[in-house]
């Protein structure tokens, strides 16, 4: 008498079955596009009144044969229309930092104690802490500010969707190729805000984009790459932000 092979099957048909279920997903969302998800994506961020978060960021690079690893995380407290807080620790007592109360944006120059001057604009502050956060403190305030630097969806090639499982969400994952660098986005399926992303450029490419006689004087690398890596956690939208984290801080000139 042959021994039967029905727990064998169940599971080989147990397994058929999530594999199909996780595929397919909703017929909506198994028909949406890089550029649908985007789209949502950025509409989401442009629809929210208030958002909360932090972002840490892994940034790797190879350069001239010398391996470097930066470690960076900011903070972000955001309520439309304008009004920003981001904030990046540093080993000592006080915090880079820069704030707008919806008219005019402070931030932090390199002293101790920190000192507070007038920025040009929040793009602007954004731009003057993008090197110092490692971009911690760039991708998600452009977003949400509406800045042109710093904001990863200007100019994307929109390339595959799949989709993943990080950090227990489910996610779009988007890959898209550029002639710089390779940028990887996870989108959120149910919030459609991003859980993280990671861009990996080519020194030598970003060379051979500027102009012979703009290019600087001093001697630079040739070739190398950077590796960027951000999470997005500890998110809270649409909550109540107490007003007073975006008045003018202290000692900062009107």
């Amino acid at each position: 008498m042959k021994k039967s092979n029905t727990p064998s099957a169940m599971k080989t048909m147990i397994a058929l079955s999530v594999v199909s279920i996780w595929s397919t997903g909703s017929p909506a969302k198994a028909d949406m596009t890089a550029s649908q998800i985007v789209d949502r994506c950025k509409s989401t961020y442009s629809s929210l009144k208030s958002y909360s978060g932090t972002t840490n960021v892994v940034s790797k690079s190879t350069i001239g044969g010398v391996n470097t690893t930066y470690n960076t995380t900011a903070t972000v407290q955001f309520v439309r229309p304008g009004k920003i807080k981001v904030e990046i620790p540093r080993t000592d007592p006080d915090k880079y930092a820069f704030l707008s109360d919806g008219t005019k944006t402070w931030q932090t120059i390199s002293s101790s104690p920190a000192k507070w001057v007038l920025a040009q604009s929040t793009e602007a502050a954004i731009f003057a802490y993008t090197g110092t956060s490692r971009r911690a403190a760039t991708t998600i305030p452009a977003i949400l500010t509406g800045a042109v630097w710093g904001d990863p969806f200007i100019g994307l090639k929109m390339g595959k969707v799949t989709q993943e499982i990080v950090n227990r969400h489910a996610v779009y994952r988007i890959v898209s190729e550029m002639p710089i660098h390779q940028t990887t986005f996870w989108v959120d399926q149910k919030m459609f805000l991003l859980v993280k992303s990671r861009q990996i450029s080519d020194i030598s490419k970003m060379l051979g984009q500027i102009p012979k006689d703009s290019k600087p004087s001093v001697k630079m690398p040739t070739s190398g790459i950077t590796d960027i890596t951000e999470t997005f956690t500890d998110i809270q939208i649409n909550k109540s932000v107490a007003s007073s984290i975006f008045k003018r801080p202290a000692g900062a000139p009107k």
